[in-house]
């Protein structure tokens, strides 16, 4: 008669005073296959309606709304937030195992958010963000201090808050294929030509001489994978090509791209100002 492992193992569990995983979460269930179960979500949106979303054990609350924003098409730009009425704000790295819901039909708030901020959980060491989220400062060294818009946009404008003249270099622009939280983004990353699945001008470029506390910054990706920067006031524009021409294709082809900026050199602090799709 073949030994039945997961069976001994289970027992040997018990007799030692070891839970199985499944039993030590919150409202896991199993299937059939003695493996945890999906959760059914029925997710509402404050005007009433319902969308049903089926999620695994483990896929992350994360990745769950993700998904919802590539079936949303109509509502393209929005961050989405996810609330229970138990838990309140869902946190990103919750798996529907942690929150009790694998195997179970949970109705869970559906929130679209078109806030203009910066992102707070992706940023450099370097990089303060401020209460209202729109405002990111360096506060140490000259660099690691990246910053990403937590929407997704072709074009984005900021305002020059601080200036520091004791660098050299100043500040870099770009736009990133994928979500700020799923880049694998190290805050220990110095120049935004690191960040991967990205494209970016550089710390030298010719518009930077413009550049003055107050001045007002505007880039914009192009069709044809590269920058144009507009400084306000001045007749002229810029146009750079990417600094990681490896993911230039990846970027042109995005369904949605993310504005990030490299607050760098004589730029010291930066504020959020507008995306072209308001």
């Amino acid at each position: 008669m073949p030994l039945d492992r997961r069976a001994l193992r289970s027992q040997l569990q018990q007799s030692r005073g070891f839970e199985p995983v499944a039993r030590r979460t919150k409202a896991g269930k199993l299937n059939a296959a003695g493996s945890l179960a999906s959760a059914k979500l029925c997710l509402m949106w404050l005007s009433g309606e319902e969308l049903t979303v089926t999620a695994a054990a483990f896929e992350t609350v994360a990745q769950v709304k993700r998904r919802v924003q590539k079936m949303l098409a109509e509502t393209s730009g929005c961050r989405y937030q996810l609330l229970s009425t138990t838990d309140g704000l869902l946190s990103d790295d919750a798996t529907m195992c942690s929150l009790g819901l694998a195997g179970c039909t949970s109705t869970l708030q559906l929130i679209a958010d078109r806030s203009l901020t910066w992102h707070r959980g992706v940023r450099g060491n370097n990089a303060e963000i401020s209460e209202d989220g729109q405002t990111a400062k360096r506060v140490n060294s000259f660099y690691e201090a990246i910053v990403f818009c937590a929407v997704p946009s072709r074009s984005c404008r900021i305002r020059i808050v601080e200036m520091e003249n004791c660098w050299s270099g100043s500040l870099e622009l770009g736009f990133a294929a994928l979500p700020p939280e799923e880049l694998g983004f190290k805050r220990g990353t110095g120049n935004i030509s690191s960040v991967a699945m990205s494209i970016g001008t550089s710390t030298s470029e010719p518009w930077h001489v413009h550049l003055r506390v107050g001045s007002i910054v505007q880039w914009q990706l192009l069709q044809d994978g590269s920058i144009k920067v507009t400084v306000e006031g001045k007749r002229d524009h810029w146009t750079s090509s990417p600094q990681q021409p490896r993911f230039k294709r990846k970027v042109q082809k995005a369904q949605e791209v993310y504005p990030f900026a490299g607050i760098y050199g004589m730029t010291q602090a930066i504020e959020l100002l507008g995306l072209d799709d308001e």
